[in-house]
Parts: C-alpha cells; sequence; structure tokens
C-alpha cells in the first residue's frame, strides 16, 4: 500500500522547498547564443541592475474605489475607499496611505516598509507600530508570546520580499545561481538516439534524435546544489526548510522529511530508475518533430505534426505511441481557432478574431460558451461576459504622458488605479510603539486596540 502524506508544516515545506527549486533556476539567467558548444551557456552579466536602473526614480499609484454593499432587503451601504501608494527605487522603500469612508464614518490607515522595518498606522489604535524585521529579538518580550522561530520564519519572508530591490543582494544572488546552473548544465551528457519516423508537414519521415540521461545521481546533485544556493537575503532553502522543521515543533507527522535531504531522497524515490530525455528534429534541423520522456521502458512525448511552416499548430500528446490529447491551432485571416481534445473528445475551444480596433476573444468548454473578452485598443475599452458572473465586466484603460490608467466596474462597484512617474513615501508619524522592545503593559494596550478594529480580544495569557 502506498503511503499517503497528512499535510502538515515539515510536509508543506518540504513542498514549497521543490516548488521553489524550479522557481530560483528559471528566473535570474539568460541564455547566452554560443554556436560552437551544444552545452547551455549561462550569461554572468549583470542582468539585473541594466533592468532595475531602467526603471523610474519612483512610482506613484493612485487607487479609488467606490459602490454599494449590498445589505439585504433594506438595500445598501454606500462606500468609498482611496489610497496612493509610491515605491521609491534608491530608498528601496515604499509607502501605502488611505482611507476608507462607510456609512458616514471615515477610517484612515497608513503603511511603510524599508530594507530594515516595517511601520503600520492603523484606525482607532492612537500610536504608529513599528517593527524591525532584521534586529535580535532573542529575549525580548515578542519573542515570549510568538516564539522566535516563528518571529525568525517571519523576518526571513520580509527580508526575502525587500531583497528584490536591492541590487547588489540581487546581483550576488544572480552571480551564483548562474554559476550553478552553468555547473549543472556542464555534468550533462549527450547520447545520439536511434532514428526514429516522426511526422512532419503530414508526412512520416525519419529523423535524427538526440538522449539525455536523467539518472537519479545526475537530479540528486542538482537538486543539492540548488538548495545550497543563497537567496538574496542571505538565506538557503536548506535554512529556510530547517526553520519551517522548528516552527513544524509537534505537528511533524511520522514519515515526514526530518531534513532537505530526506526530502530530495523522497521525491527522487517516486521517480522510475531510468529516465531519458529526447529530442527529435526534423530533418532540416528548424523544428523539434518531437520531445519525449522515456521512463522504465515507457515512452511520453510532445509530437509537433502541423504543416512543415507551422508544425506547432499541432501538438500530439502520446503515450507509448497512443494519443492521449492534441491542442490544434487553426491560423485565420483575422485570428485563430485554439481546440484541445482530450482521448478523441473536443475539451474546449478558444477562438479569438482581431479587428482593426482590438480584438475578441471567445471560450468554450464542451461546447457550451463560458466567457468573452472584447478589447478595444483604439478607445481604450473592454468587456467581460460570463454565466458565471451576474453582470459584465466593464472598463477603460490608456496612457498619459504622466503614466496610465485603469478604470473597471462590477456589480455596482468602480475601481480606478493611476500609475504616473514620480512622488514621494511617506513615513507614519506620531508616538512609536516598537514591537521588538515593547514591554506586557505595551502588549496588552495594543491588544485592547486591535480588539476595538477587528473585535474579540487578546491576552498575555492567551499569547502565552
Amino acid at each position: 500500500m502506498k503511503k499517503t502524506w497528512n499535510l502538515g508544516v515539515r510536509k508543506l515545506c518540504a513542498a514549497a522547498v521543490i516548488g521553489m527549486l524550479a522557481v530560483q533556476s528559471a528566473f535570474v539567467p539568460v541564455m547566452a547564443d554560443d554556436t560552437e558548444s551544444e552545452l547551455p551557456v549561462f550569461e554572468d552579466a549583470e542582468v539585473y541592475e541594466d533592468m532595475i536602473g531602467a526603471l523610474p526614480q519612483s512610482v506613484t499609484a493612485d487607487i479609488e474605489v467606490s459602490g454599494t454593499i449590498p445589505m439585504g432587503e433594506s438595500g445598501g451601504t454606500e462606500m468609498s475607499a482611496s489610497a496612493q501608494a509610491v515605491f521609491d527605487r534608491e530608498a528601496a522603500a515604499h509607502s501605502v496611505n488611505g482611507q476608507v469612508d462607510l456609512s458616514g464614518v471615515t477610517i484612515e490607515f497608513a503603511e511603510y516598509m524599508d530594507l530594515e522595518s516595517i511601520l503600520f498606522k492603523l484606525p482607532l489604535f492612537p500610536k504608529v507600530i513599528a517593527y524591525n524585521y532584521k534586529s535580535d529579538l532573542t529575549g525580548s518580550f515578542l519573542a515570549q508570546i510568538a516564539g522566535e522561530d516563528n518571529l525568525q520564519l517571519i523576518n526571513s519572508a520580509l527580508q526575502l520580499v525587500t531583497a528584490q530591490f536591492d541590487p547588489e543582494a540581487m546581483q550576488a544572488y544572480a552571480d551564483e545561481i548562474t554559476a550553478v546552473l552553468t555547473e549543472i548544465a556542464g555534468s550533462v551528457t549527450f547520447e545520439e538516439a536511434p532514428e526514429k519516423e516522426c511526422s512532419v508537414g503530414g508526412e512520416m519521415v525519419a529523423c535524427q534524435g538526440m538522449s539525455i540521461p536523467l539518472t537519479k545521481d545526475f537530479v540528486k546533485d542538482a537538486l543539492s546544489k540548488l538548495v545550497a544556493v543563497k537567496y538574496p537575503n542571505g538565506q538557503t532553502i536548506e535554512e529556510y526548510f530547517n526553520l519551517c522543521l522548528k516552527v513544524g515543533g509537534q505537528d511533524a507527522e511520522a514519515g515526514a522529511p526530518q531534513t532537505i535531504e530526506e526530502a530530495i531522497d523522497m521525491m527522487l524515490a517516486q521517480l522510475p530508475e531510468d529516465m531519458k530525455l529526447l529530442v527529435y528534429m526534423n530533418p532540416d534541423g528548424s523544428f523539434p518533430a518531437e520531445i519525449g520522456l522515456e521512463m522504465d521502458g515507457h515512452l511520453l512525448a510532445l509530437q509537433f505534426a502541423g504543416p512543415a511552416e507551422t508544425p506547432w499548430t499541432e501538438i500530439v500528446l502520446a503515450a507509448d505511441g497512443e494519443e492521449m490529447g492534441k491542442l490544434t491551432v487553426e491560423l485565420t485571416d483575422n485570428g485563430a481557432l485554439l481546440t484541445l481534445n482530450m482521448q478523441g473528445e473536443e475539451l474546449g475551444t478558444l477562438a479569438v478574431e482581431v479587428g482593426e480596433s482590438g480584438f475578441t476573444a471567445v471560450l468554450t468548454v464542451q461546447g457550451q460558451e463560458i466567457g468573452s473578452l472584447y478589447v478595444d485598443v483604439t478607445e481604450g475599452t473592454f468587456e467581460v461576459t460570463s454565466d458565471m458572473l451576474p453582470t459584465p465586466i466593464t472598463g477603460t484603460f490608456g496612457a498619459t504622458e504622466e503614466g496610465g490608467f485603469f478604470t473597471a466596474e462590477f456589480m455596482g462597484f468602480t475601481i480606478s488605479v493611476n500609475i504616473s512617474e514620480g512622488g514621494t513615501v511617506v513615513v507614519p508619524e506620531g508616538e512609536v510603539l516598537e514591537l521588538n522592545t515593547m514591554t506586557e503593559e505595551e502588549f496588552n494596550e495594543l491588544s485592547e486596540g486591535l480588539s476595538s478594529l477587528f473585535g474579540g480580544s487578546a491576552s498575555t495569557d492567551a499569547a502565552a
């Protein structure tokens, strides 16, 4: 009987870590054009600094929302909200200031964040709440009530978010992940695959192929290198995983991985012993005829069986030569029709028609129209309709000298967003409550304020 995993902190962390591997290896490196080498070469260029340097010094987004909240037979309650968000690239800081008007009552809020601290100004609480997510909280009252491991996990997440706006940290990460991926790519071996007949332009043609063995040792070595890469906040996936284990505490179930090595081994145990990636090119070498994954003698393949000029217009998913599904793209003079078939039955279609001023897209599932999108680029308008929506979504969009704008209307609500270059971040002013150094008395004061805002109550005993 196969072992089933109940979702717990350790299990979730294991899944998150494996998922993060794919994200980190796909984001930063840039493939170089190296015609003399059959291996992929990753450029160690200062891509991130060039990209971030092209952005404006600061950007401001003004957001407004208004409408009526349904309240049963009595009608509804009018509400409106507005906020201004500013991001300053050089300071690596942002701020959000806004207010909500509900039934004639106005409440204000504010938030500010930089590379070290985050500050909040909440309604019905007189002080500015400040938290330094880079300070040592060992022995603090906050650590006693929240747990040092929990705070460390929160701090790591906040540092990872803000590090995305630190050019030096991002470039260091780009350099390291580039070097690791280059090393992994250099360990790949290529073998000549047996000649195979593939569908090219409607005819079966003999194609040359290449085989790339994917042994468990290769996969384990590659994953072990990736989990040791330091993220922009200076933490590796392995360190993050171990922190998740601490936070999980008694939530760990029997059989869950206790180390990153165990998590990798558990994943590898689910993989076949013998795996190969097979790539067959059409005779002129301009496009793949088939890409397949061979596992323990079974082949799962994508076959590009469209016309010779556009082989990608018919993609077949086949298992051991038997068609399982097919995606066809029918090109027309003014658009395209995409059709998805699974095991011989039509699953759905997407029809796109392009006109002089815009385009229309219509989605159907099993012959029934699900929804449509119409965009008029000339007028800057759009409309979304669907049987699953009570009313259509309509709106406008466009560019201005300062930036751009977007508006939408749905179920009696209107939202507008205006983005412009420039702006200054705003730090909340007032008496500050430092969470890092707060006392039990200050915690009780904060609890009373939050209970007034959100309802309920908190206490030192409950937190303990």
